[in-house]
């Protein structure tokens, strides 16, 4: 039987180990990354840029699609210190 409302102390530890055991171990706090979707300036001017910086803002990985409408360069810069090792 679902319980709705119950009171808990606090929520579950989601958080996982990517690239276990190499060089780019990472902690991310779930297991999430946001998907690619290309031309992404139809829906915003920024783009990718803009997908991108919501995505660090989170703490999630971004996967850069390769019908991208923003250079991958720029992508990056708009990551902030969230992907490029």
């Amino acid at each position: 039987m679902p319980r709705r409302l119950a009171k808990t102390t606090g929520f579950t530890d989601l958080s996982t180990v990517v690239f276990e055991g190499t060089k780019m171990e990472e902690k991310i706090p779930f297991p999430i990354a946001m998907a690619p979707a290309g031309v992404l300036r139809i829906f915003n001017p920024d783009g990718e840029a803009a997908a991108t910086m919501a995505a660090a803002k989170e703490k999630i990985p971004y996967i850069l699609s390769t019908a991208s409408s923003t250079s991958i360069e720029d992508v990056a810069k708009a990551n902030g210190e969230g992907g490029m090792r």
